[in-house]
């Protein structure tokens, strides 16, 4: 003959395991929190003000500031653009045009996140506060950003209609980019 049975079904074996734990636990509820480390824990300091929203928007923008620098690999927007068209040409002159294009186009991509993310927070901007002074520190960076996508997009253009000239005109330093009073600063 075998041990009866206590409990029958899952449900109350389940209980039953719950209340034994329960007991555990209260009687030694000062071990188990030494073992887990949670008595001698240090409480996290916390910021003493919560922070405004236009607060957390400008460290976001901050950092999308550092962002667009980063894309650019610390160079000027001239710079940075000629660096792109020898990547062209590199792909280009190993046949792979469509390659070649296909990296024009991730780094115009790249940028064009940077400027759909700060147009965000500068419509967040000028709901909260107007057109202010953090507003218009958007603004030059946006701007600067808006100046690189579109000399990208002016490159990527002429790349799709004629890759041979595209490279042609770099070296003969003709392109829009190389010409423009705005990039000679």
């Amino acid at each position: 003959m075998g041990r009866p049975q206590l409990y029958h079904t899952p449900e109350e074996k389940r209980a039953a395991n719950r209340l034994k734990s329960k007991k555990h636990y209260e009687k030694k509820v000062n071990k188990i929190a030494q073992s887990n480390g949670r008595v001698d824990a240090v409480p996290l300091e916390r910021e003493e003000r919560p922070r405004s929203k236009l607060d957390i928007i400008k460290d976001q923008v901050q950092r999308l500031s550092q962002r667009f620098e980063r894309a650019l690999a610390q160079r000027s927007t001239s710079g940075y653009l000629s660096l792109i068209c020898v990547g062209f040409e590199i792909h280009y002159e190993e046949g792979y045009v469509t390659r070649a294009k296909d990296f024009i186009m991730e780094k115009e991509l790249e940028f064009r996140k940077i400027q759909r993310a700060l147009e965000k927070y500068q419509g967040m901007v000028q709901e909260i506060s107007g057109i202010s002074e953090e507003w218009k520190q958007i603004e030059d960076t946006a701007a600067r950003v808006r100046e690189v996508v579109h000399w990208l997009d002016d490159v990527l253009c002429k790349a799709m209609v004629e890759p041979a000239d595209l490279v042609k005109r770099f070296h003969a330093k003709q392109l829009d980019f190389q010409t423009s009073e705005q990039l000679k600063v």
